[in-house]
């Protein structure tokens, strides 16, 4: 039995047309541009947490490395070969690879005060 409501990550071309679609886990809190080819997007629900690396090639969307984190996760941000994930009170460096770098930041007197990058 599939604990998830699955939802559907799509692409478009220029005009707006559907090119491709890859079936996500629902809860999707934020995605960013990594290169000229993926996206990262984060999923936090009560089940699960993780990051989740997409490829567009050759037309068609693909799920790339898909991995678990140990933290909640709302907002996801890249630089430099980085990412950034916050959990509504920290903020995390994970390389592309899923490794954690480091928490860069934490409030421990605020739980909403690292949510997402403007």
């Amino acid at each position: 039995m599939d604990i998830f409501n699955w939802q559907t990550l799509k692409t478009t071309d220029q005009n707006y047309r559907l090119v491709s679609h890859c079936p996500v886990p629902p809860i999707i809190h934020d995605i960013c541009h990594v290169d000229s080819h993926q996206v990262a997007a984060v999923h936090s629900s009560k089940y699960m947490q993780k990051i989740q690396i997409l490829t567009v090639g050759t037309g068609k969307l693909v799920k790339g490395m898909d991995h678990q984190l140990i933290h909640s996760c709302y907002g996801i941000a890249h630089h430099q070969c980085i990412l950034y994930i916050t959990s509504a009170n920290a903020l995390y460096q994970y390389t592309m690879t899923g490794t954690m770098v480091g928490k860069v930041y934490e409030n421990t007197t605020n739980n909403d005060s690292v949510y997402q990058f403007e």
